[in-house]
Formats: structure tokens, sequence, C-alpha cells
């Protein structure tokens, strides 16, 4: 383990010292901690005593995590090698993990520390991939893991024993170095960056979804100029709304951007979609509750839609049909329970998207956006 210190905002990161185990085990070993590890509980004895074989190991980057003088948690960063033929460069590859005194939960904390750990494997230590797992029903992990921009490459079904719920699933996670500098911002301290940062410090945490060829993430300030491309093409927004209009603007789009970032909600969104290949921006994809028109009941629960539109260099290679699948699998996989889509009655081609995606056609309707629209549906399997 290195001697190394790292400070956040509100968090210093330093190497877990002999003194810290007995604050460590005050919530390591309690039922609402242990629910979610592999090791149920631990023996003081061995916890120390592993605590102080991780200090001699090169390899073994783990910190303690320290609020105001007090432990509050621990990272845990482990560099091995990665799978591949002979020749394959060695240590590039990191696991990672993490517990947390829950009487500090719900403050952003975990995250702070682990997105620091993340920053510092990749830009000091050199990893290449950072892997992570959970139990599926590990809402709270699922969100930090996501929210740190990590990808879902791995859903194992009842691959997971749980002494308490039996045979479960539970989900592999991964990032890139690629993908972390290419979306992330500079991770000084967030009191010593402008205001706008900080904003857009949160909004780059929010969730990706991933295709096999494609990569959906938040929208960013540097894709004004994509987006205003992309929306002031008369054939990309004649269908979108009952009242269509090209944007006029660079200002425009980085309102728009704003108003698209603001979503902050643990399954809707709207999504940038780029290649993952090459992180080329192809279109936009929507996940949200969708507006009733004049006069609708507004009882019950909200309907929630899907929508897309991407630009015309991208028509024609299945990337809608793709990048909806990826959201309504991780929709689903959240605990939606249905998904609509509307389209124009002259929009044959979403149309055609939608019975690619599995959904039901239920008719004309004129219940949404204040005009008449095909109506699609589809439930969560």
């Amino acid at each position: 383990m290195g001697s190394f210190h790292l400070r956040t905002e509100r968090l210093e990161l330093r190497p877990v010292r002999d003194e810290d185990v007995d604050r460590i085990l005050e919530y390591r070993n309690l039922p609402e901690v242990t629910r979610w590890l592999l090791r149920t509980e631990v023996e003081p004895a061995s916890f120390r005593a592993a605590w102080r074989r991780a200090a001699e190991d090169p390899d073994d980057h783990s910190v303690a995590v320290v609020l105001d003088g007090v432990v509050i948690g621990t990272v845990s960063l482990d560099v091995v090698d990665g799978m591949g033929q002979p020749g394959m460069p060695p240590r590039t590859e990191a696991h990672l993990g993490y517990v947390f005194d829950p009487a500090y939960g719900g403050k952003g904390y975990a995250t702070e520390a682990v997105t620091a750990m993340v920053a510092y494997a990749v830009d000091r230590l050199g990893i290449r991939r950072i892997v992570a797992g959970c139990f599926a029903d590990n809402r709270a992990s699922v969100r930090l893991l996501e929210k740190i921009g990590m990808r879902r490459e791995q859903h194992g079904v009842g691959d997971s024993w749980h002494a308490e719920l039996g045979w479960v699933d539970g989900y592999t996670y991964a990032l890139l170095a690629e993908t972390w500098r290419r979306e992330a911002i500079p991770t000084m301290p967030v009191a010593a960056r402008p205001s706008q940062d900080r904003a857009q410090a949160r909004l780059s945490r929010m969730r990706t979804v991933a295709s096999a060829r494609l990569l959906l993430r938040p929208w960013r300030a540097d894709d004004a100029d994509f987006l205003l491309d992309l929306e002031s093409r008369w054939e990309v927004v004649r269908f979108l709304g009952a009242r269509p209009r090209t944007m006029n603007n660079r200002e425009d789009a980085l309102a728009s951007i704003a108003r698209r970032c603001a979503i902050d909600d643990p399954i809707h969104g709207i999504w940038a979609i780029t290649t993952a290949a090459d992180g080329r921006l192809v279109g936009n994809l929507l996940l949200k509750p969708i507006p009733l028109s004049a006069g609708e009941p507004t009882g019950g629960p909200a309907e929630v839609e899907i929508g897309w539109h991407l630009h015309p260099d991208a028509w024609g290679h299945g990337y809608a049909t793709e990048a909806a699948a990826a959201v309504l699998d991780d929709a689903f996989s959240r605990g939606l329970p249905r998904v609509i889509a509307v389209t124009s009655p002259d929009n044959h081609a979403s149309q055609a998207v939608c019975r690619r995606l599995g959904m039901t056609h239920l008719g004309r309707t004129t219940r949404y956006y204040d005009t008449t629209n095909e109506l699609f549906a589809k439930l969560t399997s």
C-alpha cells in the first residue's frame, strides 16, 4: 500500500492505520452493511491482520476516508493483471470496492471518495480499466457506480449467493481510462472551481448506458455545436411535438443542454447518443414523463415515454433501435413497469423502430402533446 494522501472538497483519503481498525469495525459488522458484502462478518483479529498485510502490498492502494478527523469509510483499489495473451502489459487493471458507515449516508461522501480514487488510478497509476461488482439488488451501489461513469458490462442471472435472499443476480461494472478522460472534468477540489464547473461536475456523473456499438451519456456544453447542427435541420425536427421548430443559434443549444441535464432521476434521462468506438455524436434519446394534452385527466401515475432523433448522417445504421433497446433494458431492470412511445402518423421510420423494439401498437391517440399520434407500448418482461 502506498503512502499517498488525497484531498477532495470535504474528505481526506489516506492509508489505513492500525488505530483505524477498531473504528472501521464499528460499522463494518452492522447488519445493514454486511447485507451487501460477500463476507457477512469479520473477526477483529483477522481483520486487523488483513489490513496490515495490505499495508505491505505494493499493488493494494486501499484508503481510509476521513471526514473532520473521523474515519467514515474505506475504498479498496487492488491493481491486477488483465486478461490477454502473452506479451500483455502487466498491472493494467484495478478492482474497486468500498464500505461506508451508513450514519454518513445520503450526503455524497461515497461518490466523492470513489471518484477521487478512480481519478488517482487513471491519472497517477496509469490504470487502463477499472472493474467493480455488486448484488443487483444493492441499489445504492448501482447508483454510485453509474453516477461515476462506469457502465454495466455483465448481468449475471442467479450467479451470486446471498445469505438472506438465496441465489440472486449480480452486476459487473467497468470503466476504461479513455472513457474517463473523455467524459470527466478535472479532479481538482470542487471548492477551487467556478460554480458552473461544480454544476457540470454533478451532471457529468449522471449514469451512462452502453450497447454493443453505442454509449449514451449526459449532454455536455461542448456538444452545443453538434446539437445546433442536429436540430437546425427540418428533416430532423419535423416530427418533434405538435409545433416543431428548428434551433436557431448556439445560445439556444446551450440552454437546451442545460434543460436536458437538469433531469436528476434514477431512471429518467435525456442522453447524447455516441459511437462507442470513437465517441462520435449521432443523436439524442429521451426517457421521461410524457406531457398530457390540455383537458386530459391527470390522476394516476405518469406515463413514461421513450423517444429519439438522430443526425441524417447516422440514419440507416440501426442506431435508434440499438440505443432505445439499451435504455429500455436499463429502465426495466430498475423497476419501470411500462414505457410508451408516440409518433406522428406520418413518421413511418420511428414506427418501424417501435416494432423492432417489440412495442405493441395501440392505435391512434390525442392524449399527449395536444396532437394526434400513433401510440406504442411495452411492458417489462
